[in-house]
């Protein structure tokens, strides 16, 4: 198994349709429905995500404050985080930016790049 990843999208037919993909390629995935959500798992995670795919937009608590905490934790500082978002708007956070409509073959070079 490759990974793990933590997804986090709140769009829940995104979100499974990703993290199967994600497992076909052998990741091992944990999914999380918003920022509030993904943080918490953060911190329960053993051993921590090789990386975060992120979505921007999302209720609860949104992709710009996760990144923005995440930065500024040293312990989780060093999780690539990857953005999945149809805006581009602070990008200079993440480590990469995957535009939606998200094509497959993007994601997952992306996945496979931050994971190495």
């Amino acid at each position: 198994m490759k990974g793990p990843i933590l997804l986090v999208d709140d769009d829940d037919a995104l979100r499974e349709t990703l993290q199967k993909i994600l497992e076909k390629e052998g990741y091992l995935v944990a999914s999380a429905s918003n920022g509030r959500e993904a943080l918490f798992m953060l911190e329960r995670l053993h051993p921590r995500p090789a990386a975060i795919v992120l979505d921007m937009m999302m209720p609860v608590m949104n992709g710009w404050e996760v990144l923005r905490r995440l930065k500024h934790d040293r312990e989780l500082s060093s999780i690539p985080a990857l953005v999945v978002s149809a805006s581009c708007e602070h990008a200079a956070l993440a480590d990469r930016v995957v535009e939606k409509p998200i094509h497959i073959d993007t994601l997952l070079h992306a996945v496979e790049e931050a994971t190495r």
